[in-house]
């Protein structure tokens, strides 16, 4: 069932964040923070499925937006804090900051988080819920849908390399830059409240004119901004274009959440959403990456923002010709 298995993937990466804390060398950091991915990645699809379940039909975009807009928020207090933390304790203090879900939202989700009505009248048994969960992944590569699946898959893909390439190397680019530890960290701060902004005025939109002209539109403002973003001067115009090319990757990626799992009828949308997010993370591996090999053979963050423009520019030619609309 779709609650208790929220209930397990937030504890499984909350507790995990306190290993990552406590641990003793990079190499049981590295294997602990992949195993908290895992949790971590689960709780996303399930948060989509229940969000596009209980939202009003003529606000479900917006109304997931809203509920997205977490991820920068918590971009936004993550730089905050990380301003003033890790100067005066340490980093480790960060990551046992980030196991607060299991006070903060745990409890919360349990007594208030409804169980699925979809699933309740899809599966009532285990043996049915078996069954809808094989029907599930039938139905995203179903006959009339199954391009428009690998479609959101490519969209995910190039959003989320924009979103972990900017997120990851945005502060190291001002640095090198010339911008001191605390400066570096406001542009991170403009990328994600504009994300946050933007995300819910596109959500708006979205309901409004469709999801497949705005998911377009906010790939080519990302892509320009980042372009711009590579040959401006002056650091309040860099601010701006930080917020704007924020709103371009992390408001995008929730558009298409919101757009995927819209999609799909009731018993594949946790499917649909989960196998989007999961080829897309290979994107969120890559980009950092990517971008540190390029930043290190060209010395320098002009190429880096030209890959991030690159990547907007094919995610919005994949989502103009997608011809699926949400159902």
């Amino acid at each position: 069932g779709r609650k208790r298995t929220f209930l397990a993937c937030v504890t499984w990466f909350s507790v995990l964040m306190v290993l990552c804390a406590a641990a003793p060398g990079p190499e049981f950091f590295a294997v602990v923070r992949f195993l908290a991915g895992i949790g971590l990645g689960g709780v996303m699809p399930l948060a989509a499925a229940f969000t596009t379940e209980f939202a009003p039909r003529d606000r479900a975009a917006v109304a997931y937006v809203i509920m997205q807009s977490g991820y920068p928020v918590g971009g936004v207090a993550a730089s905050l804090l990380a301003k003033w933390i890790i100067p005066e304790f340490s980093w480790h203090w960060m990551y046992l900051i980030a196991a607060l879900p299991l006070i903060t939202v745990l409890p919360a989700a349990w007594r208030w988080l409804p169980e699925s009505a979809e699933e309740q009248s899809v599966a009532a048994s285990r043996e049915e819920r078996r069954d809808a969960a094989r029907a599930g992944l039938r139905a995203i590569f179903a006959p009339g849908i199954r391009t428009t699946t690998v479609m959101f898959w490519v969209m995910s893909f190039c959003s989320l390399l924009f979103v972990y390439g900017a997120n990851t190397w945005l502060p190291t680019l001002m640095q090198d830059d010339g911008r001191g530890f605390s400066s570096s960290l406001n542009f991170l701060l403009c990328f994600n409240l504009g994300a946050i902004v933007g995300g819910i005025a596109a959500g708006w939109a979205a309901d409004r004119w469709g999801s497949k002209i705005v998911v377009t539109a906010s790939f080519l403002v990302g892509a320009l901004a980042v372009l711009a973003f590579s040959g401006a001067d002056g650091t309040a115009l860099l601010l701006v274009l930080a917020a704007v090319a924020g709103y371009g990757a992390v408001a995008t990626q929730t558009l298409i959440n919101g757009w995927v799992t819209r999609s799909y009828p009731a018993q594949a949308r946790t499917t649909g959403v989960g196998w989007s997010l999961g080829i897309g993370r290979i994107g969120g591996i890559v980009g950092p990456s990517v971008t540190g090999w390029i930043v290190s053979a060209t010395s320098g963050g002009t190429a880096a923002f030209l890959l991030f423009a690159a990547v907007g520019v094919v995610g919005a030619l994949v989502a103009g010709v997608v011809r699926h609309a949400a159902r």
